[in-house]
């Protein structure tokens, strides 16, 4: 098993992280998928050889919110990693 973050865009309330989860834990492969609403990510827990980035993108975006790699949200706001990066 795999574990990914992802920032979600457009999830407001509990209604919606209940969507997200509910779109993402539906997915064949997917084992888990924890919301963290005041973070905006979710973390998803799942085969790779089932399933991945991409289909956690096309079911988000069916259920209308954005999403992305949380890494990849923090390098666009140029927050450090840790790795000495400035």
């Amino acid at each position: 098993m795999q574990t990914e973050t992802l920032s979600i865009t457009g999830m407001t309330s509990a209604s919606c992280a209940e969507a997200v989860q509910s779109a993402l834990s539906t997915l064949e492969g997917v084992s888990d998928a924890t919301v963290s609403l005041l973070r905006n990510q979710v973390e998803v827990t799942f085969d790779r050889s089932r399933t991945g980035i991409k289909q956690f993108q096309e079911s988000l975006a069916k259920a209308g919110y954005g999403s992305r790699s949380a890494d990849a949200a923090l390098a666009s706001q140029g927050s450090c990693c840790g790795g000495g990066c400035s």
